[in-house]
């Protein structure tokens, strides 16, 4: 299969595609046939050195955002069927044509959502998420969105682009919180 990886230091010019086995799932993992991976910040630094500069050992094969289909499961996993759609989030060697992920990093893809959506939800959710909790979002409290479809996916993990109608208060108790402008132009809530 392909992997990209680097022996190097530097910007996009070190990432070199090779040839390497296909891996196999360990135990507690799920082998994903990668369909869509993303770039983020994280890859670009680690390719760089890393923020320290110190860096990881050489040559190494970045991890990220990936989603796919389950190709094989490896021992001690239930909940998963062969073919499955999956997002999840690689330790290393994301950008491959295979690779093995935990499975507790690993959440089904529903229907009608491209890879290309999904793959922004591995890490972007995970922010969005860890935001909203840090703010005290929970079932019952006030919550607002721009977009009601944005909230619903963060709140309820769900997929944007999703058929499903906004859950404010039917499902996850949010509702709208009315704003009020700010002096910088941007709008705050208002408790």
């Amino acid at each position: 299969m392909r992997t990209v990886r680097f022996h190097t230091y530097g910007g996009p010019e070190v990432l070199t595609i090779e040839e390497t086995p296909v891996p196999r799932p360990a135990g507690g993992e799920l082998l994903v046939e990668v369909a869509a991976v993303g770039v983020n910040l994280p890859v670009v630094r680690l390719t760089r050195g890393g923020p320290d500069g110190a860096g990881v050992p050489l040559p190494h094969a970045p991890g990220g955002d990936v989603v796919g289909r389950v190709a094989a499961v490896g021992a001690g996993v239930t909940g998963w069927e062969l073919g499955q759609r999956v997002a999840a989030l690689a330790p290393t060697g994301a950008y491959a044509e295979y690779v093995p992920v935990p499975a507790a990093l690993a959440a089904p893809v529903p229907g009608g959502i491209d890879d290309a959506a999904a793959v922004q939800m591995v890490r972007g959710g995970q922010v969005a998420l860890g935001v909203l909790r840090a703010a005290g979002c929970r079932a019952g409290r006030a919550s607002w969105s721009p977009r009601p479809q944005a909230a619903s996916a963060i709140c309820r993990c769900s997929w944007p682009g999703s058929s499903e109608p906004p859950v404010w208060s039917r499902r996850s108790g949010l509702r709208p919180v009315p704003r009020r402008p700010t002096r910088c132009g941007r709008s705050v809530p208002t408790r």
